[in-house]
């Protein structure tokens, strides 16, 4: 939600690296022989910016920024009005993409879908990676394509579910994000418990995809190329 285009760009930038240099110290991984930069795509949504909304209202309480991430992580109370603008702008409006609530006529769900549709014609097997709530889209999507051509990978999921129904999830204890969620939600809406430890947090809330969850001193990143590989195994050649 608080990650602008060019970031996203950087994002893919970082993953795509990190699979090269997989490919590099693996040699033996056969799976990874043909990638190619226009291998890893952008899926991006336009529309969330809900997280800086929520930053501009906390700001106008006179209150700084490292109140702010303590309030989400959980180590000091939330004061009700803190509470209450979370749910409103934050986890209300991301429960709204959980299963059959997203519309398919939301113009990046049906952008995405024309894409991947697109590759599997091609020839391709797919692989939806979402981070955050992109994971919502990712599972949704996943949905709408039903193929056995198509799989998922999650990273940071507030999600109760990887769309193909596979385990190949990674979520921080330390990501204050999520841990936020689980706080407002402890039982009806967080599923996916959290699977591994950072050794580094490499931005203030342990969430980011590129500075924290594919930071090199953190295993989570080697982890992440593995789950994307077992599902390209596991993955149909379109026919």
């Amino acid at each position: 939600m608080s990650v602008d285009f060019m970031e996203a760009v950087e994002d893919k930038k970082e993953l795509y690296q990190a699979l090269i240099e997989y490919r590099d110290k693996n040699p033996e991984v056969k799976e990874l022989y043909s990638l190619s930069e226009d291998s890893v795509k952008l899926a991006y949504n336009y529309d969330e910016e809900l997280y800086l909304e929520f930053f501009e209202v906390f700001s106008q309480k006179n209150l700084d920024t490292f109140t702010f991430f303590v309030f989400l992580s959980g180590k000091m109370p939330m004061p009700d009005w803190f509470k209450d603008m979370y749910r409103s702008l934050i986890v209300e409006n991301t429960l709204k993409f959980v299963g059959e609530t997203v519309k398919i006529a939301d113009d990046d769900v049906r952008e995405h879908i024309n894409m991947y549709r697109k590759d599997l014609s091609d020839g391709y097997k797919v692989i939806l990676l979402g981070h955050s709530q992109g994971n919502f889209y990712a599972n949704f999507e996943y949905d709408i394509l039903s193929s056995d051509s198509v799989g998922v990978v999650s990273v940071a999921t507030p999600a109760d579910r990887v769309g193909d129904g596979s385990e190949h999830y990674t979520t921080f204890y330390e990501d204050v994000i999520i841990h936020a969620v689980r706080f407002l939600y402890p039982e009806s809406y967080l599923y996916l418990p959290p699977n591994m430890h950072a050794q580094r947090c490499g931005d203030i809330d342990c969430h980011s995809f590129r500075s924290t969850y594919m930071h090199p001193g953190n295993e989570s990143r080697e982890k992440i190329i593995q789950d994307i590989i077992e599902v390209i195994r596991e993955l149909k050649k379109p026919d």
